[in-house]
């Protein structure tokens, strides 16, 4: 497949991001906590703006249990992921840090590690400044009628259930109501977004780094300063490049991974300021690379399935290379002391995970 040579076009944002900021004062639904996983440059950004009062950080009573419960259940999964991967990583035995490693993060071990990154993530909240509003406490006949009338948030299927949703948004718009202010909902859950635009007070978001970059982009240094970097991303696509390179190539429709080295950085674009102190910088962007990918996966015709240990052999691999384009966001933190000869500190692709392609690009074709 040959490279293209334009930008091809992007998936339709559901809410455009606006160019200023309605109101300074901002809720992350449940999903944005964990989709973030309270670490991430915006997140943390978010929770440094709310400490020095920039901005104004707003949840609610059911969130904060709805994060929680979530906790429990992303660390006992994490966990179980981690011991099933073992078996592939049983050479590393021999390296003391990987059974300190197992040995931390055991399944008896799951609870007091939950309850440890809820202790971290409620007093980091704290320290922001956030406000809780009681949301259990609302009537329960508007949103009675909701549900029956089946108004967002509640749809139909599973979100006929969303009893939680409605109470967080009529407590946000009640808030809202009662102290003359506006709110940014920032969520990625369609039915809430729906509610939200029906709602006077409440503005609605699915990207936490749209926000954060538009309550940075209050101070006009920041935006001289992308603006700069928009004419002079040379460093910032070769980092882009760099870092790709050194990314794990996942494989969708085979079992196999892969290493890739970048022909051509097509299009990148700066989308977002997630951090900024003045010596430090950092951005989220998105890219299209072109890649040639060298390949290894398992042979399904020397591959045996094992009924009665239930387990796969493989004994044999198919080694092919590829051409592909991929999209790939970066986050990227530029060290900023000499804009004149900046230099980028860390590039992280598509938030850490792997970059997935397919052996079969009409497998590919069919799975779209």
């Amino acid at each position: 497949m040959a490279a293209k040579s334009e930008k091809p076009e992007k998936p339709e944002r559901r809410i455009p991001k606006p160019n200023a900021l309605a109101t300074d004062i901002v809720f992350l639904d449940t999903c944005i906590f964990l989709s973030e996983r309270f670490n991430s440059s915006a997140y943390q950004t978010l929770l440094h703006l709310g400490s020095i009062g920039a901005v104004k950080l707003k949840t609610t009573d059911i969130t904060l249990k709805e994060v929680r419960k979530n906790i429990e259940e992303m660390i006992g999964d994490a966990i179980v992921s981690l011991q099933a991967k073992a078996g592939k990583s049983a050479i590393l035995q021999n390296f003391d840090g990987y059974n300190k490693l197992m040995e931390e993060f055991k399944p008896q071990k799951s609870k007091a590690l939950a309850e440890e990154l809820w202790k971290r993530v409620e007093q980091e909240l704290k320290d922001a400044g956030v406000e809780i509003i009681v949301a259990t406490e609302m009537a329960a006949g508007p949103i009675f009628e909701s549900y029956f009338d089946g108004k967002p948030p509640f749809g139909t299927g599973e979100k006929r259930k969303e009893f939680p949703d409605a109470f967080v948004i009529a407590a946000l718009d009640n808030w809202c109501g009662e102290n003359s202010e506006e709110i940014y909902v920032i969520t990625t859950d369609g039915t809430v977004l729906e509610a939200c635009e029906a709602a006077d007070g409440l503005h609605p978001l699915e990207f936490l780094a749209d926000f954060v970059d538009l309550a940075l982009r209050r101070d006009e240094y920041v935006e001289r300063a992308v603006e700069y970097l928009e004419e002079h991303r040379e460093n910032i696509e070769e980092a882009v490049k760099a870092a790709v390179e050194d990314s794990y190539i996942h494989l969708h429709d085979e079992d196999g991974d892969g290493e890739a080295t970048v022909n051509k950085v097509s299009w990148l674009s700066i989308e977002d300021v997630v951090k900024n102190d003045r010596d430090t910088m950092v951005l989220r962007c998105s890219a299209s690379v072109n890649l040639s990918v060298s390949v290894s996966y398992a042979d399904r015709n020397m591959t045996m399935y094992d009924s009665e240990d239930k387990q796969e052999y493989v004994f044999g691999h198919v080694s092919e290379d590829l051409d592909r384009d991929v999209e790939v966001t970066a986050e990227v933190t530029i060290l900023w002391e000499d804009p004149a000869n900046y230099v980028v500190e860390r590039t992280v692709i598509n938030d850490g995970d792997s970059i997935s392609v397919y052996v079969d690009e009409d497998a590919e074709t069919n799975w779209k």
